[in-house]
């Protein structure tokens, strides 16, 4: 039995088992360590399974929001403590790498993620290693991203409502949308093992 947490924007919960999946998201911006707690509560008791059964508990680590996320990984760590499970840690960055690997992509990746405005959150990678630090960059001023030889990763679709067009054109071959969303979820279980088993939050300084 898995437990998804994904903090990072909205409290997204996901809990897999052998033969169940079942998802929710809810929009909060106060008492989400209560909210957590509850909404949890409420998924084991509707499955009727003993939280004591969770195998592992997932944590997205960021970029996104830093109360949020340290929320998720408390909760996460408390259970550790009081049942013994395992607990492991992901950033969107690396999540989203490691979709890209099922993919016929590039070697050499850039993945961007929506900050505000016209600021992305980035990483980039070669393969499985991440060959930069998570930063956030501006658009205009970071245009060089953007070439033949690099894919472009992108979560939803956050490039179409405000990039040049003209320019996104160029290398619209070379962009390629990759939601982290719950369906490819499972790919983590899998990969548990690579993940590191003392996940701390992201925290990316905005020079904007």
């Amino acid at each position: 039995m898995f437990l998804f947490l994904d903090f990072t924007t909205d409290m997204s919960l996901t809990l897999i088992g052998k033969h169940s999946f079942l998802s929710k998201k809810i929009k909060s911006n106060k008492n989400i360590s209560e909210i957590l707690v509850i909404e949890i509560e409420k998924i084991f008791d509707k499955e009727k399974i003993n939280i004591k059964k969770l195998d592992t508990i997932f944590v997205i680590t960021g970029p996104g929001s830093f109360t949020g996320i340290r929320s998720a990984l408390t909760f996460a760590k408390t259970i550790q403590l009081t049942n013994n499970t395992d607990v492991r840690g992901i950033s969107k960055f690396e999540y989203l790498n490691l979709i890209a690997n099922y993919k016929n992509l590039l070697d050499l990746r850039t993945i961007l993620i929506f900050h505000r405005r016209k600021q992305f959150f980035t990483q980039s990678f070669k393969g499985n290693t991440s060959i930069s630090k998570p930063e956030i960059i501006s658009f205009e001023e970071n245009q060089k991203i953007f070439n033949k030889r690099t894919s472009i990763l992108c979560d939803n679709n956050i490039l179409t409502s405000f990039v040049d067009k003209k320019y996104f054109e160029l290398f619209k071959q070379n962009i390629h949308f990759i939601d982290y969303n719950n369906e490819k979820l499972k790919i983590l279980i899998n990969k548990k093992n690579k993940l590191t088993n003392d996940p701390r939050p992201i925290y990316i300084n905005s020079n904007y």
